[in-house]
């Protein structure tokens, strides 16, 4: 339960290792680029104003800011290519844009947050080794199956607007 008003990263950290941050709480927090990992449970149950992601992050582990309060600004990382299990779930966001970069995305990373109403989402149109749709594509929810993709995925009730961000296909 510590709180932290100024963080100051070594150079060239990489990883953002898991529970790192869990529970603290801080006001902002700037992700240095060189970082390319945040790892599981790495912001689990944080209180904060903002984090922001530097332009190095690839991943985001599964449960990273679960249950945390606070803004995730996302609109440096733009080489994101995965993001983990439940990454946002039981959040209170209410805004959030996944950059073109990404993916592949793991169940439920919005499970439980029932404030968001803005989410940005690439159109990934087909998996990567075939011309079928696969449950890691966010094109999937706009055709026939989009009721087990939504199943799948877990898509707020409170959602009202979606963004296509980009077509990563």
């Amino acid at each position: 339960d510590a709180s932290f008003t100024q963080f100051i990263f070594p150079q060239g950290i990489t990883t953002i290792p898991q529970s790192a941050f869990a529970s603290c709480y801080f006001k902002t927090m700037v992700i240095p680029d060189s970082v390319t990992k945040i790892d599981y449970n790495a912001f689990i149950n944080a209180d904060f104003n903002k984090v922001i992601l530097g332009s190095g992050v690839l991943s985001i582990g599964a449960e990273a800011f679960k249950s945390s309060h606070g803004e995730i600004d996302l609109s440096r990382a733009t080489k994101l290519e995965s993001i983990g299990y439940r990454a946002f779930a039981n959040t209170e966001i209410t805004s959030i844009i996944l950059p073109g970069s990404v993916k592949s995305i793991g169940s439920e990373i919005f499970f439980g947050c029932e404030k968001l109403t803005v989410l940005g989402i690439p159109f990934i149109s087909t998996s990567p080794n075939s011309n079928s749709y696969s449950t890691n594509c966010f094109g999937a929810i706009f055709n026939s199956r989009a009721e087990s993709f939504t199943q799948e995925k877990y898509i707020p009730k409170s959602l009202k607007t979606v963004i296509i961000t980009a077509d990563s296909v």
